[in-house]
């Protein structure tokens, strides 16, 4: 009865009646308070709805019942992420890859958390291992790029960012991770055109624009470097940055109104 009671969730779940699907494995697990399946397909709902405290204590009873299953370990350190609880989710994550060292989406999950934890030597590691089961994901190179200009390895991340544009040509973010590593290597004219190449690919790119005015600054082209922190703003009205380099920009030209605009907006 509990099996097709689960299966009769699990098809609701699959075909969006999502209300219906929490109902039935609310019912199981009236029944069977240890059943690990509805414990975990009842967080995940939880979690897509916001009420990740609530998926929290599902995976942890989740993870009780069945402590072998690298899946629930993963899935609970997802929330905690979530919840901001780094430590702990740190240790799910090695709990995940403690039953199965093998599970690329726990390593890079892991490596992902460890850079938010600025911990790029442990991410890079991270990254590594999903390429050493994966050589071919993108999002695992440029990780690996990340996490070595992170650590001060600008050559290794220059080849990893390189690698990542080879793998992903109309990716803006991977010309600009290149750029970026080219500009802090020394070569500012390599770096303009893969941020314009960057903000070719997507008109909005604030921070692509706002690295092409400084370089365009730096090489006394003003007018042009105006323009490009204009493009920012307007990109995103939020960038900060931009603000700040066009105040400063202005009040070389000693444009001191123009500069007291941006820097109170």
């Amino acid at each position: 009865m509990s099996r097709d009671r689960y299966n009769e969730a699990l098809k609701h779940h699959r075909q969006g009646r999502l209300s219906d699907a929490a109902r039935l494995y609310r019912e199981i697990l009236v029944d069977d308070p240890a059943h690990p399946q509805a414990l975990q397909h009842l967080a995940l709902l939880a979690q897509s709805s916001g009420r990740l405290q609530e998926a929290c204590e599902l995976l942890e009873r989740a993870v009780a019942c069945d402590p072998d299953d690298a899946a629930v370990h993963n899935n609970l350190a997802n929330v905690l992420r979530a919840l901001r609880r780094t430590p702990e989710a740190v240790a799910s994550y090695k709990a995940a890859l403690a039953r199965d060292p093998d599970y690329i989406n726990a390593h890079f999950n892991l490596a992902t958390l460890l850079m938010e934890a600025d911990d790029p030597r442990g991410a890079a590691h991270g990254y590594r291992e999903v390429l050493r089961l994966a050589p071919g994901d993108a999002d695992a190179v440029g990780g690996l790029g990340v996490a070595m200009m992170a650590a001060g390895s600008t050559h290794e991340a220059i080849e990893c960012f390189r690698r990542a544009l080879t793998m992903r040509p109309d990716d803006p973010i991977a010309h600009y991770n290149l750029a970026t590593a080219l500009k802090d290597e020394g070569d500012p004219d390599a770096a303009l055109e893969l941020y314009r190449g960057a903000v070719a690919l997507d008109r909005n790119y604030a921070a692509a624009y706002n690295n092409i005015g400084l370089l365009l600054k730096i090489r006394g082209e003003t007018e042009d470097a105006a323009g490009a922190f204009n493009h920012a703003i307007r990109s995103d009205p939020r960038h900060i940055q931009s603000y700040l380099n066009f105040a400063g920009l202005l009040l070389a030209k000693g444009d001191f109104t123009r500069a007291e605009e941006l820097s109170r907006r």
